[in-house]
């Protein structure tokens, strides 16, 4: 699984590298901003799967 997302965040690490950004600060911004999506879609998301439960 690891090598699977190393796979698929290599290519945003190589162009965060070429603008002078660390491969660790890259990684960093990267998992930030998919902690970010990821919880706002949990925050907007979950309710309403919540309400429409409710209503079977």
């Amino acid at each position: 699984m690891g090598a699977v997302i190393a796979y698929i965040l290599r290519p945003i690490v190589l162009k965060l590298e070429s603008k002078n950004i660390s491969r660790t600060k890259s990684i960093i911004l990267i998992y930030l901003a998919f902690g970010i999506v990821l919880t706002t879609a949990v925050v907007f998301i979950v309710p309403i799967f919540v309400d429409n439960t409710r209503e079977l």
